[in-house]
C-alpha cells in the first residue's frame, strides 16, 4: 500500500511541475506578443494581465525611455 502511495505522490509532483514550466513558457510567449500587437498598433484588452506585466518587463531600455509604452 505504501508503494502506491509513494507512486501515486510521484506522479502529482511530475504532473504539477510540468504544468507549472508550461504556465511560465506561456508568460513568455505572451508577453512577446504583447510586444508585438502594441509594435503593430492593434493592442487591445485580449490579453490576460500576466501578459502585460511580462511585456513590460521585456520592453527594451530605449522603448522604456522614449515611447508611451
Amino acid at each position: 500500500m505504501s508503494a502506491r502511495v509513494f507512486i501515486v505522490g510521484l506522479m502529482a509532483a511530475v504532473v504539477a511541475a510540468a504544468a507549472s514550466s508550461v504556465a511560465r513558457a506561456d508568460t513568455t510567449e505572451c508577453g512577446k506578443t504583447v510586444i508585438e500587437a502594441w509594435d503593430s498598433g492593434r493592442l487591445g484588452s485580449s490579453f490576460p494581465p500576466a501578459c502585460y506585466r511580462k511585456a513590460l518587463q521585456e520592453l527594451p531600455e530605449d522603448i522604456r525611455i522614449y515611447s508611451s509604452a
